[in-house]
């Protein structure tokens, strides 16, 4: 697997960060696959810069409540704080605090004290090319976790979502 290949691979292991479960489908909640889907979405569109992504994008925030909302149903708010911040963890996800001294704590803080996030150049690559877009894509709606007790997956779309993702994104990909 080249160093690239990875990405398909980590993005399909995307989880929610407490491993909760979505309460409005059963499995694991979606908040990172759904950020990671409106950027790609996004750049592909031209409409955000992968290297300098701000975090009180209207045009980020309308894409993710559009998913969360619009696409799957869910009847609640999508909190953009969550995956911004628990992204952090990732190699391919880095921000600039906007005062060094006064970094983010928690989700709550992230759009108030991150100047900027960014995708990593590496990843950034990788993505302008369709095929690759498509298999990232793919890996998304395929996420989730393997639960510690019984090696169930849990996935975090459930096939009616990952349809709707499809059709909305226009994408002939198969399962």
């Amino acid at each position: 697997m080249s160093g690239k290949e990875k990405y398909v691979e980590e993005f399909e292991r995307f989880e929610a960060s407490t491993g909760n479960p979505n309460k409005f489908h059963g499995d694991v909640a979606p908040h990172k696959p759904i950020l990671l889907l409106s950027l790609i979405k996004l750049h592909k569109k031209e409409k955000v810069d992968l290297e300098k992504i701000d975090p009180q994008s209207e045009e980020l925030l309308t894409a993710t409540k559009k998913i969360w909302n619009d696409w799957l149903g869910y009847d609640r708010d999508f909190d953009i704080g969550m995956p911004l911040y628990y992204l952090k963890r990732k190699d391919f996800w880095t921000f600039v605090p906007k005062d060094k001294e006064n970094q983010p704590n928690r989700p709550n803080d992230v759009q108030d004290k991150v100047d900027y996030f960014s995708l990593g150049s590496e990843l950034i690559e990788f993505m302008e090319k369709e095929n690759n877009r498509k298999r990232l894509i793919k890996a998304l709606l395929e996420s989730g976790k393997v639960l510690k007790t019984t090696g169930e997956k849990k996935y975090c779309f459930s096939d009616e979502d990952k349809k709707a993702i499809r059709e909305k994104m226009g994408l002939q990909i198969s399962n």
